[in-house]
């Protein structure tokens, strides 16, 4: 609640005996639904998207990037034909946004089990914070690189089976 305020509001960053600060928000998007659920399948498909909060937007990427405000607007069926993460969250205006959704599609026959691995790709490839790259103070004579640093980077992982079961 906002100092001598009647209604509750969120805040982003908790203020434990201070002053509620910051930007408030009157709810939370509720989580994005998927027609199909993540697996393995035989032949492409048709992936909807729907989130129960009226009025909300549901913006995607196929990166492995996090969605934000700029990331596509999901308009229609995504059309998956070939190996796919998608990654979506609700957004509407006044409101906290949506957990992540994340779901990989494996297209086609497969005789191993499959493991996805799914991050931002900077955690990966940017030049201060990626875990792949020398960095931009690389000494490899001092052995000063970023995959040198004991770093960890958050990351979603599924196990597809060959039959389709995930594990």
């Amino acid at each position: 609640v906002v100092d001598g305020a009647d209604e509750w509001t969120t805040f982003i960053s908790p203020t434990p005996l201070g002053t509620n600060q910051g930007e408030q928000f009157s709810g939370y998007t509720d989580q994005i639904s998927a027609s199909q659920a993540p697996g393995a399948y035989n032949s492409s498909l048709s992936l909807e998207l729907s989130v129960s909060t009226s009025g909300a937007e549901i913006r995607y990427t196929t990166d492995g990037g996090n969605p934000g405000p700029g990331s596509d607007l999901y308009s229609t069926k995504i059309n998956i034909g070939d190996p796919t993460t998608i990654k979506a969250r609700a957004f509407k205006d006044g409101q906290f946004i949506s957990p992540v959704f994340t779901g990989s599609y494996i297209i086609g026959d497969h005789d191993l089990p499959v493991v996805c691995i799914t991050t931002e790709p900077g955690n990966l490839w940017d030049g201060e914070t990626g875990i792949y790259t020398p960095g931009a103070h690389a000494d490899e004579g001092g052995r000063i690189a970023n995959y040198w640093n004991n770093w960890e980077r958050p990351a979603h992982i599924e196990l597809y089976e060959p039959d389709g079961d995930a594990s």
